[in-house]
């Protein structure tokens, strides 16, 4: 798991991300079959923590809106290659 102040900046990173997608327009959630495809993917991997549902790459809590990655349209998997990218309709 990354250390508190690195999770702090990730989510400062989703932030300005998502917030950048507001202002164009775009969708910022991303649609309900990309979700489920990347709940798939997160919860096969050896990085998905079960006990607490969490990414220990990245931190993000897969279940807490605010903190779930999954569910806005411009993130991407932290994993190399990632497992998941950015939705872009």
């Amino acid at each position: 798991m990354p250390p508190l102040g690195r999770q702090a900046l990730n989510l400062a990173g989703a932030a300005l991300r998502l917030a950048a997608r507001a202002a164009t327009g775009a969708p910022v959630l991303a649609p309900a079959d990309v979700l489920a495809t990347r709940q798939a993917h997160c919860r096969a991997c050896e990085q998905f923590r079960q006990s607490d549902a969490r990414c220990a790459l990245c931190g993000c809590c897969t279940g807490r809106p605010l903190f779930d990655k999954l569910l806005y349209a411009s993130e991407a998997c932290p994993a190399a290659p990632p497992k998941w990218q950015a939705w872009l309709p």
